[in-house]
């Protein structure tokens, strides 16, 4: 995959950040109920489009992982464990429990379980070459999870999470080709159809859904009903991208410059989001006004801490060169 082909996957990351960051700022209940029908699933499927089985011996993919995931997770926690304690901001203690066995509320969760997924899906893909076992494996693990969100079973890191999230891993990974090579073959008309279709079916099945899918809590609801809803609002974003790669070129590079740095904003904003809450509201108490000069100060910190990242620390996030 050259970077011309797969400009359109870091608009999809760019448009997924995004809503990742609004899911955590205090948006209207439905709004923040759709966005979170597929939002988490979206990055574990990309991952999965974006993984390639056979490029890495074991142990290089295995150091490769450790150093653009897990270093960069210790990184990051630690700046958030001490952030947060040195500002005191409000109902938001954390505890070194928390800093060693995983984090509650952050969106930093999600990494260790990434991490394990690869691993993992790598590990399945070595050992049953016949694609029919592994599609058996990831139903069987899929299940399980299910199974843990029923009797409420949770683990350190949320490694509960990643029996249901390695389902949309090994979906995007089956369907990468196609989904590359389609991406170049679509009409104008067709793209626009489908992202209309797709995006009033996500927004229709998550108004009537029961239970809000939370995948930080492995909260999956009926899985015949959350997968299929997961991937209305995938595709949606798909389309979405592919149209917006091909017809805005100013709004393509906004979301590109994002979607290649999602490590850095997942791993930052909620922080900046809860800082930026406790001092405003000290002095601003108009709550949309508060909102949108909240979200003006969250994204200029954001891109000023990735040109300090990207410039300064980018051995942190696991490269060789700025």
């Amino acid at each position: 995959m050259n970077k011309v082909k797969i400009q359109w996957i870091d608009i999809l990351k760019g448009i997924g950040i995004i809503l990742v960051v609004l899911g955590h700022t205090g948006i209207p209940w439905f709004f923040s109920k759709w966005i979170y029908s597929f939002h988490m699933p979206l990055f574990f499927f990309v991952s999965g489009v974006l993984f390639i089985p056979d490029k890495y011996k074991c142990l290089t993919f295995i150091v490769r992982k450790l150093r653009t995931l897990l270093i960069p997770y210790l990184f990051f926690s630690l700046i958030n464990f001490f952030l947060a304690n040195f500002l005191k901001i409000s109902n938001f203690e954390l505890s070194l429990a928390e800093l060693f066995f995983g984090w509650n509320g952050l969106a930093l969760w999600f990494v260790p379980v990434l991490f394990v997924i690869e691993i993992l899906y790598y590990t399945i893909n070595a050992f049953f070459k016949n694609n029919a076992l592994v599609l058996f494996v990831v139903v069987l693990f899929c299940l399980i999870g299910y199974l843990f969100y029923v009797k409420n079973i949770y683990f350190p890191y949320k490694m509960n999470v990643v029996f249901c999230g390695l389902t949309f891993f090994y979906i995007g990974n089956i369907s990468s080709k196609f989904l590359i090579a389609k991406s170049y073959n679509w009409k104008l008309y067709d793209l626009m159809i489908f992202s209309i279709f797709f995006f009033v079916i996500s927004i229709f099945c998550s108004f009537f859904s029961i239970t809000k899918l939370d995948m930080a809590y492995n909260q999956v609801g009926n899985l015949f009903f959350s997968i299929p809803l997961a991937f209305a609002g995938i595709l949606f974003v798909y389309f979405l991208s592919i149209i917006v790669s091909f017809f805005s070129k100013k709004i393509s590079k906004v979301l590109i410059y994002l979607g290649r740095n999602t490590f850095i904003i997942l791993s930052l904003h909620q922080i900046i989001i809860m800082a930026y809450k406790h001092w405003f509201a000290l002095w601003l108490h108009e709550q949309i006004s508060s909102f949108l000069i909240r979200q003006f100060f969250l994204w200029v910190t954001l891109v000023f801490l990735i040109h300090v990242f990207n410039n300064y620390f980018y051995f942190i996030l696991g490269r060789n060169e700025r």
